[in-house]
């Protein structure tokens, strides 16, 4: 399972360029090396200075050595090696700035930023010891669930898929529409289409089913954590209070989700992260209204993009050069292909 199907990244040509979703992925790949080959040939800081004023916002999840039963599979951890290699060539290249600095404006050529979802603990104990070391700020987006010790449904599902598969997939197979279902696909399927209400029975039934992990409390910072992360040049903005799909909540659902009051002794970034990516014009909506300057995206595309979106990039390659031929060459290329070919 890969963090590209459980987060809102539609492939950027296909469908409505004409693409087939094998075509992209093929266009990708080369582009992804012809960056490489760039790289190497020194021409990194030239190609870079193509778009001084592009904000380059940086997507990570959790920074661990081995991925647990709650993120295993997910595709979203990455190693505090590769992480310290990814900060490197960030700091050759870029001027990495807070969130904070972002919101003011004013910003030096090659800008970029650096932001967490969900809050993991280990992000605490691998990332910022680096990002210190380096002088690099970055911005922790918080699920108020996970802060107040609770877990996340998505993480719950994957542990019991990953630890008591056979009686997980039974219990799955057991409910309507879903008699066929294949494990690989049960989490995208549960994003995009349960409802909050749909996925809290779900939880309730995993539970009997699916004993929760013992170490499950140790999964997410928790509020004394995250205050002493603000010492460490760390800002902390908001993720929703249970991480579900917010165009599948209701109007009351969503006020629920969106209301940081909880967190608010911990936010000093008045910016969102929507969860998955998914959002649409009803949630920009009311986050504008709730005085939310930034939100953070991870799709392709919005109903009518905003000037408070920031698109962002997750880096996944081992090395300084694929970072640089994912973040100046594939993706830039890529949205550039689909603008001209819509």
């Amino acid at each position: 399972m890969n963090t590209r199907l459980l987060q809102a990244t539609p492939d950027a040509l296909a469908p409505r360029s004409g693409f087939s979703r094998k075509a992209a992925a093929t266009l990708r790949s080369l582009l992804r090396a012809t960056g490489v080959c760039l790289y190497h040939l020194g021409l990194a800081r030239a190609i870079i200075n193509l778009s001084p004023e592009r904000i380059r916002t940086l997507l990570y999840h959790a920074v661990e050595e081995q991925p647990g039963s709650h993120t295993a599979g997910l595709g979203m951890s990455i190693s505090p090696g590769t992480f310290s290699r990814h900060l490197d060539y960030y700091r050759r290249h870029y001027n990495v700035v807070s969130m904070q600095e972002l919101v003011r404006g004013r910003l030096a050529p090659r800008t970029a930023v650096l932001t967490f979802d969900d809050g993991y603990a280990s992000v605490g104990e691998n990332a910022v010891p680096a990002l210190e070391k380096r002088g690099m700020p970055a911005t922790i987006y918080l699920i108020g669930k996970a802060v107040d010790g609770g877990m996340v449904w998505v993480n719950q599902l994957n542990h019991a898929l990953n630890r008591h598969p056979k009686a997980t997939m039974t219990l799955i197979h057991s409910m309507p529409g879903l008699a066929n279902i294949a494990r690989e696909d049960v989490l995208q399927h549960v994003q995009t289409t349960f409802p909050p209400q749909m996925i809290e029975q779900l939880m309730a039934r995993l539970e009997k089913v699916a004993p929760p992990a013992a170490n499950a409390a140790q999964l997410f910072l928790n509020r004394e954590q995250i205050s002493e992360l603000k010492t460490h040049g760390m800002s902390f903005g908001f993720h929703s209070n249970d991480h579900y799909n917010l165009r599948l909540c209701s109007e009351q659902t969503l006020r629920q989700q969106l209301d940081s009051s909880a967190l608010d002794d911990l936010l000093d970034s008045r910016t969102f992260a929507y969860p998955f990516g998914y959002c649409g014009d009803r949630e920009a909506d009311r986050l504008e209204a709730r005085g939310f300057q930034r939100t953070m995206l991870v799709q392709e595309q919005t109903p009518h993009p905003r000037k408070s979106n920031l698109m962002r990039s997750e880096p996944t390659g081992s090395s300084a050069a694929r970072v640089f031929a994912q973040l100046e060459v594939e993706e830039p290329l890529m949205r550039w292909l689909r603008s001209a070919l819509a």
